[in-house]
């Protein structure tokens, strides 16, 4: 075609129309003091734990960053006809990783300065997942639940948040790549001489496939958090959706852009009320996210929504997050979220025991970093000299200012920025599958286990608790073996117990049950007495104190471990939450009571770690909990009483925080002082009812040959403060585990406590 024969055409073809007025790209001072107010429900959450649903602010901030980025993405997709993925991920790496990665190089540091080897290195796990942007996989592998008691444990837990939007902001630029590439499409066939545009480039069809993929992502929400909360919290499919609801009002701008002045102030007020009311009203007890997210989802929706003005002039109501206070924590609102965790977790460290007063010291340096770090380190990164490719020449307005930017890049080439793109999805979604495929955490720099000086066991039950007493009084730490600076897992005693001794249910066989138990004996093999300990890993926890105390007497001992599957005849999940676990266990757990019976052992010990029954699925409530724990129990150890052994069932330790972890280098001993919790307390009470109940022949079938054992006050003094450590030797390895070494020094105790009328009937 000849130049003057291209003109006609090129004429004709319709310049890029001017976008509508857009909401997400109009400076909203009342979204700023929204930034605040969710900012100040997390930290309110996470230092005093109040109100209950103070971690809806995450899901505020969710729906922000959807509004925000789709309006920047819609409006460079409208005015060049492009998204330059290149420029995109230059501003939200200048926008997000420099403070984030100061936070973590600062919390890392100060965590070798105050916590032990052990502790330290967990925290630096959790910074590479952190800098990584894959936090939210990396705590779905190690099993941590937000809502478990372990949700402020680690002091870059809260990384997780961001590391959603990130892998948002992997797949979501793409949609608008398409989108243009659609619309230019559509032009070139209108210049060629089409009437007819052609379908699918318009905001409706735009906001279709939006609505779509929210929904699809809603679904999968509320499938994951019946099926497995603690990975739902985490998991990016199961929070996409709240990104899409904003992204959705974003798109659906012009629309709503019309409603009146009444109209979009009951949007605003019912927006905020909406918010509030699920920061008072949700709670731990709710299954989150699911449908109990959708009214502080939205809420912020409709409050985005209503525009915040009318005519120029604001609401009435705004005046409630528009104002100076709100807005200057608005602003600051990121290097705040970043900072509070670790202030507090590290601060709490030192001073476990000083509740609101670590709260208000925290807030304080939290607020002095925030400002810092927004001024010194934010600003210059995203507004100054340094990366000048659509940067933001000003703070209040970066949509605006990104735009224009955007259009002055229009003329490079694309090709770099597609390159680019893919390199960070192809990269970004690798990470997220290891994590997800691969081990629990990141490797870290490992000691082999030092040599250990032989335990010296304790004599008697006497000398083990005045040995306790005496280490809950302590102001200093004794020489420890091993050291909070060189435990680890391989310290644990299940774990000493050789890799035979436990097997994971999931997928187990009764022949992989019957090898385990063969794997997992000690003593002579054709021993007069037999003695099998059953259980989870907790149970096989107490073999180096239970082989110390029967083998010498002639016994044949075997651990028969199931992992994570307890020896009392309930229906519980694992910390992963996997689908089959449920089934599995109780599989596996039949296979293991009927090799047990087969077996005729002398004497069959049970005990079962307080996780499971914390995760015991189907309950309602803390009486409905330790009913089923009852009861199961009961089954259990009447099934193996009634086959001729004497059954001991020996309570779990009570959990406590890891001695490598609560050990600050600042601190004595105090910082690791713990009580039995309200959960520990029932559990063992519910054991002890069902033994009580088949020794005295209160139960049909009884009486039977059984009986239970606290096994608390071999940890925890009589006032049940319970320390790490206990003579020269730490008691746990975590917070449940009991260490090899202390395990071994219980052998004479254990003697008395399994031996004391083994043989008699009752």
């Amino acid at each position: 075609m000849s130049l003057l024969a291209a003109a006609p055409a090129a004429l004709a073809a319709p310049r890029p129309a001017r976008p509508a007025p857009h909401l997400a790209l109009r400076f909203r001072p009342d979204v700023e003091g929204l930034r605040a107010l969710a900012v100040l429900l997390v930290l309110a959450d996470h230092l005093v734990g109040a109100p209950s649903g103070g971690f809806v602010g995450v899901d505020v901030f969710f729906v922000l960053s959807g509004f925000l980025i789709t309006g920047l993405l819609l409006r460079e997709a409208e005015t060049t006809g492009r998204v330059d993925l290149l420029a995109f991920y230059l501003r939200r790496t200048r926008r997000i990783v420099p403070a984030a990665l100061l936070v973590v190089v600062v919390t890392v540091v100060a965590s070798a300065l105050v916590l032990h080897r052990v502790g330290a290195l967990r925290v630096l796990g959790d910074g590479v997942a952190s800098v990584l942007m894959v936090q939210n996989w990396h705590l779905v592998r190690r099993g941590v639940s937000y809502f478990g008691g372990d949700g402020t444990g680690s002091p870059l837990l809260h990384y997780w948040s961001l590391a959603v939007e990130e892998q948002f902001y992997v797949l979501w630029p793409w949609l608008f790549v398409v989108w243009a590439w659609s619309r230019r499409r559509s032009r070139r066939r209108t210049a060629a001489g089409s009437t007819t545009p052609r379908p699918g480039t318009g905001r409706g069809v735009l906001l279709a496939v939006v609505l779509a993929a929210t929904a699809a992502s809603f679904g999968a929400s509320v499938a994951e958090t019946e099926l497995r909360q603690g990975w739902a919290y985490f998991s990016f499919q199961s929070r996409a959706w709240e990104l899409g609801v904003g992204a959705a009002v974003a798109v659906a701008a012009p629309a709503l852009a019309r409603a009146g002045r009444a109209g979009r102030t009951v949007l605003w007020s019912g927006g905020l009320l909406a918010i509030l009311a699920s920061a008072v009203l949700v709670g731990p007890e709710h299954a989150f996210p699911g449908v109990a997210a959708l009214p502080v989802v939205l809420g912020t929706a409709a409050l985005l929504a209503s525009g915040g003005a009318s005519g120029g002039r604001r609401l009435a109501p705004v005046v409630l997050l528009d104002n100076p206070p709100m807005r200057w924590l608005g602003r600051v609102s990121y290097s705040l979220y970043l900072w509070h965790l670790p202030v507090f977790v590290l601060l709490s460290a030192v001073w476990p025991d000083r509740g609101l007063a670590v709260a208000g010291l925290a807030a304080t340096l939290s607020v002095g970093l925030a400002a810092l770090t927004h001024r010194f380190v934010e600003q210059p990164l995203r507004h100054g000299a340094v990366g000048r490719r659509g940067r933001s020449a000003d703070p209040r307005a970066e949509s605006r200012a990104e735009s224009r930017a955007e259009a002055r890049t229009e003329a490079r080439p694309r090709s770099h920025g597609l390159l680019a793109g893919t390199t960070v999805a192809v990269a970004v979604l690798g990470l997220s599958a290891v994590q997800l495929v691969g081990p629990a955490t990141f490797p870290l720099p490992a000691r082999a286990p030092a040599e250990r000086a032989a335990a010296a066991p304790f004599p008697d039950e006497a000398a083990l608790r005045a040995a306790v007493q005496e280490a809950a009084d302590a102001e200093g730490w004794p020489a420890l073996s091993p050291s909070p600076d060189d435990v680890s897992l391989a310290d644990g005693a299940a774990a000493s117990a050789g890799p035979g001794c436990l097997v994971d249910p999931v997928g187990a066989s009764p022949r992989s049950v019957a090898e385990a138990a063969a794997a997992c004996t000690a003593g002579p093999e054709h021993a007069e007495r037999t003695a099998v300990v059953l259980g989870d890993s907790i149970a096989t926890s107490w073999l180096p104190g239970i082989t110390g105390a029967l083998v010498p007497e002639g016994w044949r001992v075997v651990g028969q471990g199931l992992q994570s599957c307890p020896a009392v005849d309930v229906r519980t999940t694992d910390r992963l939450e996997r689908a089959s676990f449920a089934d599995d266990c109780a599989a596996a757990r039949d296979a293991a009571v009927e090799r047990v019976v087969a077996e005729a052992p002398d004497l069959v010990v049970l005990s079962s770690s307080l996780g499971a029954y914390q995760r015991l699925t189907g309950r309602g409530d803390e009486a409905d909990a330790a009913g089923a724990w009852r009861e199961g129990t009961a089954r259990t150890v009447a099934e193996l009483a009634a086959a001729g052994a004497t059954v001991v069932v020996l309570s779990s330790p009570p959990e406590s925080a890891p001695a490598a972890e609560c050990a600050v280098r600042p601190r004595g001993p105090a910082t690791c002082l713990s009580t039995p919790s309200r959960a520990w307390v029932d559990k063992t009470a519910a054991e002890q009812e069902a033994v009580a109940g088949l020794a005295d022949g209160s139960t049909p079938g009884a009486p039977l040959r059984a009986r239970f054992v606290d096994t608390a006050p071999w940890t925890c003094t009589d006032e049940l403060r319970c320390p790490a450590f206990v003579g020269d030797g730490l008691v746990k390895v975590d917070a449940g585990h009991l260490a090899e070494r202390w395990s071994a020094s219980l052998a004479l105790v254990l003697r008395a406590a399994l031996l004391d009328g083994a043989g008699d009937a009752r």
